[in-house]
């Protein structure tokens, strides 16, 4: 993908598409510079409905991606404070349910 997520038109189907199929492809090969173009997008929308379609154990990787880049660089909390509200809110019961290591990091969370 040679075009920042940015230049697709706001709210299109295409550029829902094209940000989904990125960050899926992204958490999938452990890409971070890809998934970083996709972290980028700021957009609500585009952020609830691309989190949304996610497969859960991508919804996982983007919960371990993105704690992970707020622990490394806390400054960031306000860019990727969307995408884990919106990926908690889309997938809590797969991420609470989850066995094995798909979400050990966050056991201390479970009541």
């Amino acid at each position: 993908m040679e075009a920042s997520a940015s230049v697709y038109c706001f709210g299109s189907t295409k550029r829902l598409s094209r940000i989904f199929t990125t960050a899926a492809q992204a958490l999938r090969s452990e890409d971070k510079a890809l998934l970083e173009r996709c972290l980028a997008v700021g957009a609500p929308d585009v952020i609830a409905n691309t989190v949304a379609r996610l497969q859960p154990p991508d919804a996982a990787a983007l919960l371990r991606a993105g704690v992970g880049r707020l622990q490394s660089r806390p400054r960031r909390a306000r860019q990727l404070a969307a995408w884990l509200q919106a990926l908690v809110l889309a997938h809590t019961a797969y991420l609470i349910a989850a066995p094995g290591p798909a979400c050990s990091r966050f056991t201390g969370f479970r009541g």
